[in-house]
C-alpha cells in the first residue's frame, strides 16, 4: 500500500396551473429509521422551487446515521435518470482511489512514468491531475466531446497542449486533467477500459445499476455521466461512511481521508464554478467548505445542471439533490441544505436540572435569512440575565448580541452578520452561544455572502 506517502498530504393564471401540475406530480416521501424529524418544510420548499424556476422536476434524498430520513421527488420519479455534469468527478475520484487502494499506482506517480511525457509535463502527478493543480489548460479540449476517440487518443491531444503554468503552481478547474488521470489508471490496470474499472471498483459494489459514463471508449471523466437519485446517493453514502456502505467496503478509510483532504498545497485559485464563489480548497475530485482537513464542515461535488451531492460529517449526513437546469438556483440550493440542517439539528437544549426540576434554557435552530442575516430563537424557563454572543470555530468572540435581563419564555433576535466593530464577518460557520441560569449552550450559524 502507498498510504504512507499519501498521509503526508492528508490535510399568472398560468402560474396557478403550474403549481397544480407540480402538486399532481409529487411522489411519495420517505421518512424512515429511528429519526422522526418533520420534513414538511422541505416538501414545501421543493414544490416552490420547481414552480418558481420552471424546473422539469427535482428530487432529494437525505441519509443520517445510515438511515434514509427523507426521500422525495417533485415532477420526477425517484428513478429519474439525469446527467451528472461535474458531479461525475466524485465517481471518477472513487475509481482512482480504488486503484490506489489496490496498489496499481500512487497519487505521486507522474505522467512521465505512465504516459512517457517529458520535461515539465512529465513531472505532473496523479494528485495534481485530480486536484486541478497540474498546470494543464482548464478549457475543454475538443476530444472530450468526441465519442469516436479513445481515452488514449484524447490524452495524446491534451498532452500536446501548452501548460498554463508550472505543475502545482495554480488551481485551474477543468476536465482535461481528469482524462489524463483516467488514462494512467487504464494503463496501470493492464490497459483495461476505464468504464470497466468503474463497474468493478465502484458501480457494481454500490449497485449503481442506472449509472454510466456517456461514452465507453472515451468517457468524459470530469463531466460526462448519467445517474439517478438513489444510485448517486449510494456513492455519497459511501463517502460519508468512510468508504463503506451496507457492510460493503469500496474504499479504505485512508483513501477516503486523503480524497476529502486539501490536495492543492496552497496553489492560488484562478477560477471556481458559479455556485462555489468561495474557495476553501479541493481534494481528490471534491470541494469542501471551511477547513482543509478531513472532516471539514461540508464536502461536495456539484454539477453545472445543479445535481448537488454533499456530506456533512458533523451530522453524519449524506444529501443528494437532483434536477436538470442551468437556471441560477445556487442560493436556493444552499437555503435547502440549511433547511435540512435545521431540521436534523432541531432545538439544542440542555439537560434539565434534576435537583430543582426547572426546565433548562434552549437555543436554535438558527435560521439563515435570504437577505443576509441569521435569526436566533431561544427560550429561558425563568426571568433573568441572558448573554448571547457569536464566536468563531477557534473560540474567538466575534460579537455580543445581547447581555440583558429577559422575561421567561421564548424570544428571538437577529444577527446581521457583523462583528463587534460593525464590520461584516467572513463567510463560514460560527457558533451562537447563550449563557443563562448557569448553563451555556451553542448552535451553529452559517454565513454565506452572495
Amino acid at each position: 500500500m502507498r498510504f504512507h506517502s499519501l498521509a503526508d498530504r492528508a490535510r399568472p393564471p398560468g402560474h396557478c396551473l403550474a403549481w397544480l401540475l407540480v402538486l399532481l406530480c409529487v411522489s411519495s416521501s420517505t421518512q424512515a429509521g429511528s429519526h422522526r424529524e418533520d420534513f414538511t418544510p422541505v416538501d414545501d420548499f421543493l414544490v416552490s422551487l420547481v414552480a418558481d424556476h420552471d424546473l422539469p422536476g427535482c428530487s432529494l434524498r437525505v441519509v443520517v446515521d445510515q438511515d434514509v430520513v427523507y426521500e422525495r421527488a417533485v415532477g420526477y420519479s425517484l428513478l429519474e435518470i439525469v446527467p451528472t455534469a461535474s458531479a461525475a468527478k466524485w465517481l471518477t475520484a472513487a475509481v482512482v482511489m480504488a486503484a490506489v487502494d489496490r496498489d496499481l499506482l500512487g497519487l505521486d506517480d507522474t505522467t512521465g512514468e505512465w504516459l512517457g511525457w517529458t520535461g515539465e509535463k512529465g513531472a505532473i502527478t496523479l494528485r495534481q491531475l485530480l486536484s486541478h493543480t497540474s498546470g494543464i489548460d482548464g478549457a475543454a479540449s475538443p476530444c472530450l466531446s468526441d465519442p469516436a476517440a479513445t481515452l488514449g487518443d484524447c490524452v495524446d491531444e491534451i498532452g500536446a497542449l501548452p501548460l498554463i503554468g508550472p505543475p502545482g503552481g495554480q488551481f485551474l478547474y477543468g476536465g482535461n486533467s481528469f482524462q489524463v488521470a483516467g488514462r494512467m489508471c487504464e494503463i496501470a490496470a493492464g490497459d483495461r477500459p476505464f468504464v470497466d474499472l468503474f463497474a468493478e471498483f465502484v458501480g457494481d459494489p454500490l449497485a449503481m445499476t442506472s449509472t454510466a459514463y456517456t461514452s465507453t471508449t472515451n468517457p468524459r471523466l470530469a463531466g460526462g455521466a448519467r445517474t439517478s437519485l438513489r444510485d448517486y446517493s449510494h456513492l455519497v453514502e459511501m463517502w460519508i461512511g468512510g468508504g463503506e456502505i451496507g457492510g460493503v467496503r469500496v474504499l479504505t478509510e485512508a483513501a477516503v481521508a486523503v480524497a476529502l483532504t486539501d490536495q492543492t498545497a496552497g496553489a492560488p485559485p484562478l477560477s471556481t464554478p458559479p455556485c462555489l464563489p468561495q474557495f476553501h480548497g479541493y481534494g481528490i475530485g471534491s470541494w469542501f467548505w471551511d477547513g482543509g482537513a478531513w472532516p471539514a464542515l461540508e464536502h461536495s461535488s456539484p454539477g453545472a445542471f445543479r445535481l448537488t451531492p454533499w456530506i456533512d460529517p458533523a451530522r453524519d449526513l449524506a444529501g443528494t439533490f437532483v434536477t436538470v437546469t442551468t437556471a441560477d438556483i445556487c442560493a436556493e440550493i444552499e437555503e435547502l441544505k440549511q433547511l435540512v440542517r435545521d431540521i436534523v439539528d432541531g432545538p439544542v437544549t440542555a439537560i434539565p436540572d434534576e435537583v430543582t426540576g426547572v426546565a433548562a434554557p434552549s437555543i436554535g435552530p438558527v435560521r439563515q435569512e435570504p437577505g443576509g442575516a441569521s435569526v436566533i430563537e431561544f427560550s429561558v424557563p425563568r426571568a433573568g440575565q441572558v448573554r448571547i454572543g457569536v464566536v468563531d470555530l477557534a473560540g474567538r468572540r466575534v460579537a455580543t448580541l445581547a447581555d440583558r435581563h429577559v422575561d421567561a419564555g421564548p424570544h428571538s433576535l437577529r444577527w446581521d452578520w457583523r462583528d463587534a466593530a460593525g464590520g461584516p464577518v467572513s463567510s463560514g460557520v460560527y457558533l451562537v452561544t447563550i449563557e443563562a441560569g448557569g448553563v451555556r449552550l451553542a448552535a451553529k450559524a452559517v454565513v454565506r455572502h452572495r
